[in-house]
C-alpha cells in the first residue's frame, strides 16, 4: 500500500494530462477456488448495492474494491510440506480497497510453499466509486489520515472495521468447520493482517469465542482500532512495523502495550527503516528481515512441523 501512498499524485496528475490513469478488469477472476464466507447475504449489507470490482492501478497494483460477498482465495500448502496449519490473510487498503496481490496472494504463495494452507480474505469494504478514474481521484481523501495519523484516522478505523471483523470471525469459523476438507489442524489456524487487516486481525483476536479466534496472529503495520479488552484466551502474537512508519505509534504499539498488560505472548519488531506497506517487497531496508523473522516465531509456535 505504500505505493500508493507515494504515487497517487503523481497518478492523479498523469491522468489529468492522459485521461487514462487507471483500467478496469471487473471481469476477471482469481486462478484459485473461492469460497464463500457466509452461506447467505453477509450480515449487516443486506442492502449494499455496490458490485466488487478488481482494478488495475497506474503504478501496476491490483486492488479489489467495493467488496459486499465476502470470499476466501485457497492456496493449498506444498503437498511436500504440507503441517496441518492454516492462516487467514488479511490484506490492507484503508478499508476502501484490498491490496490483494501485494498483502495477499503474494504473500499467500509463500506460506504455501511453506506448507501452510493460506486463505486471501476478501472482506467488506466501503463503498467507493464505480468509475475508476473517480475513484483515483478519491484516493487523497482516503489515504489522507495516514499521512498525519491522529484521531480522525482512529475513528475512521473504528467506523469501518466492524464489518470486516465480523467477516474474519465468520472465515476461523469457517475453516475450522470445514477442517478436514482442506486437511489442516483446527487447532493450528492463525490470522495474519496487513495495516488495515491487521486492524481487522486485532478485532477477530479479541473475540471472545473461542470458536472464531485465531490460535496465533500476526500484524504486519496494522492500523489502529479500539481495544477494550484483551481476552485471557488470546492468542500469541507477532508484530512488524517499521518505525519510519506514521502509522506505528497509534497502530502497534498500543497493540503490543495491550497484549503485554493482559499477560499475553508478543513478539514486536520495529525495524528502522521500511515504511508503510512493505508487504514482502525487498526495499534493501530493515524491514526486509520480517518474513525470516514470522518464518522463525511459527516455528517457535510448533506450528511448522506436520501434524501428528
Amino acid at each position: 500500500m505504500y505505493s500508493i501512498l507515494r504515487l497517487t499524485a503523481l497518478c492523479l496528475c498523469a491522468w489529468g494530462i492522459a485521461g487514462n490513469a487507471v483500467a478496469a478488469d471487473t471481469a476477471a477472476a482469481p486462478a484459485r477456488p473461492l469460497i464463500r464466507v457466509w452461506p447467505g447475504v453477509a450480515p449487516g449489507s443486506e442492502n449494499w448495492q455496490q458490485i466488487q470490482q478488481d482494478s488495475k492501478m497506474p503504478w501496476g497494483d491490483r486492488v479489489v474494491r467495493n467488496v459486499v460477498s465476502p470470499t476466501l482465495e485457497v492456496f493449498a500448502a506444498d503437498p511436500a510440506k504440507a503441517n496441518g496449519t492454516a492462516v487467514v490473510i488479511a490484506p490492507g487498503g484503508a478499508f476502501r480497497f484490498l491490496s490483494i496481490d501485494t498483502e495477499g496472494t503474494q504473500v499467500a504463495s509463500w506460506l504455501a510453499s511453506q506448507g501452510v494452507a493460506s486463505f486471501v480474505l476478501r472482506y467488506r469494504l466501503g463503498e467507493t466509486a464505480a468509475s475508476d478514474a473517480r475513484f483515483l481521484g478519491q484516493m487523497f481523501a482516503i489515504l489522507a489520515p495516514l499521512f498525519k495519523p491522529g484521531p480522525a484516522l482512529l475513528d475512521d478505523m473504528n467506523k469501518y472495521s466492524p464489518p470486516a471483523i465480523a467477516d474474519g470471525k465468520e472465515a476461523i469459523k469457517l475453516l475450522r468447520r470445514r477442517a478436514a476438507e482442506f486437511k489442516i489442524n483446527k487447532d493450528r489456524i492463525g490470522f495474519i493482517g496487513f495495516s488495515a487487516g491487521g486492524a481487522t486481525g486485532t478485532g477477530v483476536a479479541l473475540s471472545e469465542d473461542a470458536e472464531s479466534r485465531p490460535n496465533f496472529f500476526a500484524a504486519i503495520y496494522a492500523g489502529p482500532i479500539t481495544i477494550a479488552k484483551v481476552p485471557e484466551g488470546a492468542p500469541p502474537l507477532f508484530i512488524a512495523a517499521a518505525n519510519d512508519d506514521s502509522i506505528t505509534a497509534p497502530g502497534s504499539k498500543p497493540l503490543e502495550a495491550a497484549w503485554k498488560a493482559a499477560g499475553r505472548p508478543v513478539e514486536a519488531h520495529y525495524y528502522a527503516t521500511g515504511g508503510h506497506g512493505f508487504g514482502l517487497k525487498k526495499q534493501n531496508k530493515a524491514s526486509d528481515v520480517w518474513a525470516d523473522q514470522l518464518l522463525a516465531w511459527l516455528g517457535s509456535l510448533g506450528v511448522l512441523k506436520p501434524t501428528p
